[in-house]
């Protein structure tokens, strides 16, 4: 029962595919790449699919190492944003952006590379390993949407604070004007 529900799963994906060619095109790759997690997620659950220690461990180091390129990434834009600090700031920029670019290589060679490695690691060690580096992964991932929502909210004030500042300044003028006016009326009426 368990395959056959797998099996309906696959049909119903595939029947769908042609709704793929809506995304944008830089995107297809990684969304196909979190599909395939998705499928071999929903595997293992079903017992169709076999995840080996080795496995699990690439797999989970490889999300950490994404989820750090994001943090490398985050670091890398706001050191940029930050042009009043000058000179400084590049070298800050230049290394966030290095270890942004490492961090999505190292995590690509676990995605893809991991799962083959032939390395003389306990398989307790590894069925340590993988859960704790989950949990180091699913913390970091929280932390990352905190900034996100932080960084958001900053621009949203940001926003507002430009649109008060318009509004403030559309008020001198309109108070120029008005006092314009008022001194046009006083030398008509004083005429």
């Amino acid at each position: 029962m368990k395959k056959s529900l797998y099996n309906k799963f696959l049909n119903k994906l595939s029947r769908n595919i042609h709704l793929v060619e809506q995304i944008e095109n830089n995107s297809v790759l990684i969304r196909f790449i979190g599909i395939a997690f998705l499928l071999l997620g929903i595997g293992y659950l079903l017992e169709v699919v076999e995840l080996t220690s080795i496995a699990l461990v690439s797999f989970s180091l490889s999300g950490m190492f994404y989820i750090l390129s994001d943090f490398f990434k985050y670091y890398c834009e706001d050191w940029d944003a930050k042009r009043a600090l000058g000179k400084d700031r590049l070298k800050w920029v230049r290394l966030y952006r290095f270890l942004w670019y490492v961090s999505l290589f190292i995590g690509t060679i676990m995605l893809i590379g991991g799962p083959y490695l032939i390395i003389n690691i306990d398989v307790q060690l590894l069925e340590i390993a993988g859960p704790a580096i989950a949990f180091i992964t699913i913390g970091l991932t929280v932390i990352k949407i905190s900034l996100d929502n932080r960084k958001d909210r900053l621009d949203t004030m940001e926003g507002v604070v430009d649109d008060v500042t318009k509004i403030l300044n559309e008020l001198e003028e309109y108070k120029e004007k008005n006092k314009r006016l008022e001194a046009d009326l006083n030398r008509i009426h004083n005429k």
